[in-house]
C-alpha cells in the first residue's frame, strides 16, 4: 500500500470527522436554550443512626437548564437532590439542598435546586411497641361476623422520632371483608387514638399474618308482650290484661332483634 495514499485517505476522514464536530457544536450553539424542571426526593444523608431527621418537603424540583437537544434527553433517575447531615445533632436547621448529577450531565446543562435550602428538624431516635388491631373494610354478610383475627406478630415496633412515636396507640391492618375466611399478609399503618395516620414513623414489621372465619352472630334483647285479643261480648269490656312472664328474651341475628321492642301472642277468643 501506498503510504502516500493512506496519509492522505486519513487526512480526508480526520478533516470530515472535524467538520461535522464544527456542524454539530454550531447546531447546537443555534439552540435555544431551554429549562427542564425535575421533580426529585429529597434524600437525607449522613445522619447518625441514632437520630431521625424530619424535612419541611419530601420532594425538591431540579432545573436543568442548557441546549434543547441536552435537557430533552436528560434521565429523571439520573438526578438526585439530598441534605448532607454529616456530624449534625439534634436541633432545628436550614440547610442547602444538594445535587447529584454525573460529570457528563454536568458537562452539557446546568442543574440547580429549587429551592435550595430546606428546613430540617434532627431529633433522637425512639422505639416503643405498639399493638395490631384490625378494621374491617365493608360488611359480613347478614346475621354473620367475624371472629377475634389471629394475628402474627400481635405487636409491632414503631420507630421514628419521639414527638412522632408518642403519638402512635396502634398498627391498623385493613381486611377486606366478605369471604368466609380470611388468610393472607396485610400491610400495617401508624394510627393515634383517632385513628388517624402518624406520619414519619416507621413499623417494624410493617406486615402482619391475620387469620379469620365467619361465624353466625347472635343477639339478645328483652322485649315487652303484647296480648292480641277479639273484642269481649255486648255488656263486657277489658279492664286490665297481664301475661306472664310480661318480658321474653329475644335471640337472634342483631339485625333483626334489634327492630323488635315488642312481641304479640296468638289471638287470644274473649268469647265464652
Amino acid at each position: 500500500m501506498n503510504p502516500l495514499k493512506s496519509a492522505g485517505s486519513n487526512f480526508g476522514l480526520k478533516l470530515l470527522a472535524l467538520l461535522c464536530s464544527i456542524m454539530l457544536w454550531a447546531y447546537v450553539q443555534r439552540q435555544e436554550p431551554a429549562t427542564v424542571p425535575i421533580t426529585t426526593r429529597l434524600e437525607v444523608r449522613g445522619l447518625s443512626d441514632d437520630l431521625v431527621a424530619t424535612t419541611a418537603l419530601s420532594q425538591v424540583t431540579v432545573i436543568a437548564s442548557g441546549p434543547r437537544v441536552y435537557t430533552n434527553r436528560i434521565d429523571p433517575n439520573a438526578i438526585r437532590a439530598y441534605l448532607d447531615l454529616h456530624n449534625r445533632s439534634n436541633g432545628q436547621y436550614r440547610l442547602d439542598v444538594k445535587v447529584e448529577a454525573s460529570e457528563t450531565i454536568r458537562a452539557l446543562v446546568s442543574v440547580a435546586p429549587a429551592p435550595e435550602k430546606v428546613d430540617v428538624r434532627i431529633q433522637q431516635k425512639t422505639k416503643r411497641d405498639v399493638p395490631v388491631q384490625v378494621e374491617w373494610q365493608g360488611e359480613a354478610p347478614p346475621g354473620q361476623s367475624y371472629g377475634s383475627p389471629r394475628l402474627d406478630p400481635g405487636y409491632v415496633t414503631a420507630v421514628g422520632a419521639e414527638s412522632d412515636t408518642n403519638q402512635v396507640v396502634r398498627a391498623l391492618a385493613r381486611i377486606p371483608a366478605g369471604d368466609p375466611s380470611v388468610s393472607g399478609s396485610y400491610p400495617v399503618v401508624p394510627v393515634d387514638a383517632q385513628g388517624r395516620l402518624v406520619a414519619n414513623v416507621t413499623l417494624i414489621p410493617d406486615n402482619v399474618k391475620a387469620q379469620a372465619t365467619l361465624i353466625a352472630t347472635t343477639w339478645k334483647r328483652q322485649a315487652f308482650v303484647v296480648v292480641d285479643h277479639n273484642a269481649p261480648p255486648k255488656g263486657f269490656e277489658v279492664r286490665t290484661v297481664w301475661t306472664e312472664p310480661q318480658n321474653v328474651m329475644l335471640v337472634g341475628p342483631r339485625e333483626r332483634v334489634m327492630k323488635l321492642n315488642s312481641v304479640t301472642t296468638d289471638k287470644v277468643s274473649l268469647e265464652g
